[in-house]
């Protein structure tokens, strides 16, 4: 997990690990959007909304069914213009990816849309997608955006 100076640290757990029952409704019609990039170091992509495509979308990760981190979709994508994102084009998300076993792994990223009642509900971005990581990839530093991982 990237701490907030940048430093990538281990995660111990605390208690008894949590389940998230998720479904798998799709992002539409509330949401349009894609994971463009898995690796063991980033995962990203964009989302917006479709009713209101200024409004920031809260986006969570999960990994193998078990929530990892939540954030607004607000980095630029200039590259989205041609989707029809001409007013805002700050729609994409990143995430570190948090060290795994060497393993296969599936990877969820959900758009949050809130109902009627305030109640939040999980809209799957894309589709899941699975994330290899090799002995290799989960021991080498990597440089995301300028800053070097551990």
């Amino acid at each position: 997990h990237a701490s907030r100076d940048g430093e990538r640290r281990t995660l111990q757990q605390v208690g008894k690990p949590l389940t998230f029952q998720t479904e798998a409704a799709p992002a539409e019609p509330y949401f349009k959007g894609w994971i463009d990039t898995v690796t063991p170091r980033v995962i990203s992509g964009w989302v917006v909304n479709i009713a209101a495509p200024m409004e920031r979308v809260e986006v969570q990760l999960y990994i193998d069914d078990h929530f990892v981190e939540a954030r607004i979709a607000d980095q630029p994508r200039p590259d989205l213009k041609q989707e029809g994102l001409r007013e805002n084009s700050s729609v994409g998300f990143l995430f570190l990816t948090p060290k795994l076993v060497n393993a296969t792994h599936v990877v969820r990223v959900y758009a949050v849309r809130h109902d009627e009642q305030g109640r939040p509900a999980l809209r799957m971005i894309g589709r899941p997608m699975k994330l290899t990581v090799a002995p290799s990839e989960s021991d080498t530093p990597a440089e995301v955006n300028g800053r070097k991982e551990d």
